[in-house]
């Protein structure tokens, strides 16, 4: 959940008081929520002080969800005012996005909207269709949230759509949002920027006088101006004002999840076609066999789309339903045996939805204690560039992994499952690794770099083959031009053998910091590197953009001055090369 996600629900969170008159908060929720003699009004209080606790407490997000359907469901909800109650629809859709069910969180907004059209609360519809649309986004659904975010036509809302429409690789539809009239003084911004890159004008008007106020504005007017060194001095001239803003951390963060980065990411973070392009021909899935786990895609139906009818008869093997835009996780669910696959399908599996069902990587390593862990490996796509970082997190379980019982918390090492999940540097597991007899930190990176490698050789070959659209070459070819460093995290297990084992790419990897330092040293380090890396790529003489080099020097001091990413080889396509990335 992002910090303005948190003052959002914050924002909420404070109205409801206002319209309950309700006081002090408790802070034993648990208990006094197991009591009895607890009045409506007492539950709503609590059931919000919940929901607060949910922005950094995912058992207090899970908890509040099943009061808000309690309470919501309940008639003494006539007692808030109607504005009140379409307030704690809102608080339960976040609360439930919290938790990953952005499912649940849409059928509860469309009940919202609902209300507010009964009611003839206006007033509310623009919040509740944004708060749709980025749940539609977040699930990959990205026509559908094109259509919310337009409901909207505001400023905000234009810009989501903009986002959705060239995530699909649909530069006309974004063009064509853009012509909605908007004070918002970014769309026009960004529509200066999508021409210039897409060779239709050269108006940067928009984009200079947005450039004091957004960083992702202002790279791309640099980048603009001193594209191939034409005007490198109208650069330098533009960042010489002493009174430019400093962007802070979060301002880089959040160019990653901005609308500029190639749209056919899709075929990576969306689990189904991710599998589909790690297996789509024998000659790939002969390279891919060594780091990707076998799986089968399933649909709706229990059948299978792709060899289902080979599962191992071993009841003990552990299998991962994997939802194609889970995220944090949340979208997961754990199996053992065949059996038991096919019975958690039927329940886990929704009408028309395909999911991935993987085998679990068997005999993980385990760090001291007996806990499994994830290593979150770092990539940055600069233009046409593949680059490695050797930064990288090790995330650990909440709990030990015990034969007897198959626990969630023993498997899944996502760091946004948990309030406090323990989180190191890949210098701890250096030393855990040097106080083994076999293996090799080196032989591990070396084995983790080239599944890197083979994963983005396919990915560049796929698309350099396939056929594509006019659209969808021309948003890629813009996108490239641009230069914005694009941030991917990649998941691995290590078995015992000290093989590494891809489970997961995101396209968006959390880069806010969380509680422990080892992760915030950990993500200045690869945000600050992977600037630098652009601007090294894009401008031959650096000093043009002094600016970039102060702001990201005021997070990043006292990290070391060496660049942890690595350029990424890869081979030229092969024409001989087939896909069949199916539906």
């Amino acid at each position: 959940m992002t910090s303005k996600t948190r003052r959002q629900l914050r924002r909420a969170i404070g109205l409801v008081t206002i319209c309950c008159w309700l006081h002090s908060l408790t802070n034993n929720v648990a208990h006094a929520l197991s009591g009895t003699g607890l009045s409506f009004l007492d539950r709503v209080r609590l059931t919000m002080n919940l929901s607060e606790q949910g922005t950094s407490n995912i058992t207090a997000a899970e908890e509040a969800c099943l009061q808000w359907d309690d309470i919501l469901r309940f008639e003494e909800r006539n007692e808030l005012s109607e504005s009140a109650i379409l307030l704690c629809f809102e608080l339960h859709a976040a609360c439930l996005v919290r938790v990953g069910d952005d499912d649940r969180a849409l059928m509860v907004l469309d009940e919202a909207l609902e209300f507010s059209q009964q009611h003839q609360l206006d007033n509310f519809m623009h919040r509740l269709h944004l708060q749709k649309a980025k749940s539609l986004q977040r699930l990959l659904r990205y026509p559908e949230a094109y259509h919310e975010f337009r409901i909207t036509e505001k400023g905000e809302g234009i810009l989501g759509a903009v986002t959705c429409a060239l995530r699909q690789g649909n530069l006309s539809a974004a063009n064509e949002i853009m012509k909605c009239p908007s004070s918002f003084l970014e769309v026009s911004a960004l529509k200066d920027a999508i021409n210039h890159f897409s060779g239709r004008g050269d108006d940067l008007q928009s984009l200079r006088s947005s450039s004091n106020s957004s960083l992702l504005c202002r790279w791309l007017l640099c980048v603009a101006l001193g594209l191939h060194q034409k005007d490198s001095s109208s650069v330098g001239h533009m960042i010489s004002k002493n009174d430019l803003p400093l962007f802070d951390f979060l301002d880089f963060c959040a160019v990653n999840t901005g609308p500029f980065d190639d749209p056919m990411l899709l075929h990576v973070d969306d689990k189904v076609m991710l599998h589909r392009m790690l297996t789509s021909t024998p000659n790939v899935a002969e390279e891919t066999r060594a780091f990707w786990p076998q799986g089968w895609i399933i649909s709706s139906s229990g059948s299978e789309v792709n060899s289902f009818g080979v599962f191992a008869d071993d009841p003990t093997s552990l299998f991962i339903l994997k939802r194609r835009a889970g995220y944090g996780s949340h979208g997961n669910l754990i199996a053992k045996g065949s059996s038991d696959v096919q019975k958690k399908v039927a329940s886990f599996v929704k009408d028309e939805e395909q999911i991935l069902v993987q085998r679990m990587v068997e005999n993980p390593f385990l760090l001291s204690g007996g806990f499994k862990f994830s290593l979150r490996i770092y990539v940055a796509m600069i233009g046409d560039g593949i680059f490695l970082s050797d930064v990288g997190l090790v995330k650990i379980a909440a709990e030990p992994v015990t034969a007897e019982v198959i626990n969630a918390r023993s498997h899944m090492t996502n760091s946004g499952r948990e309030r406090f999940m323990r989180q190191e540097t890949l210098e701890y597991l250096k030393d855990q690794l040097s106080q083994r007899e076999s293996g090799s930190w080196d032989a591990l990176f070396s084995a983790l770099r080239e599944a890197t490698r083979q994963v983005f050789v396919i990915y560049k070959n796929m698309f350099a083959v396939s056929a594509m659209d006019h659209e969808m070459s021309s948003t890629r070819k813009m996108v490239s031009k641009m230069m914005v460093p694009k941030i991917l995290g990649l998941d691995f297990v290590v078995d015992d053998s000290l093989r590494p084992w891809l489970v997961e790419v995101n396209r968006f990897p959390g880069l806010e910091p969380r509680d422990q330092e080892q992760d915030a040293q950990v993500k200045r380090t690869i945000v600050r590197d992977a600037w630098q890396l652009a601007v090294s790529r894009c401008f031959e003489n650096p000093s043009v953009v002094d600016w970039l080099a102060n702001d990201l020097r005021n997070f990043s001091s006292d990290l070391p001055k060496c660049n942890s990413f690595t350029e990424v080889a890869l081979e030229v396509a092969d024409n001989n090369m087939s896909f069949n990335l199916g539906g």
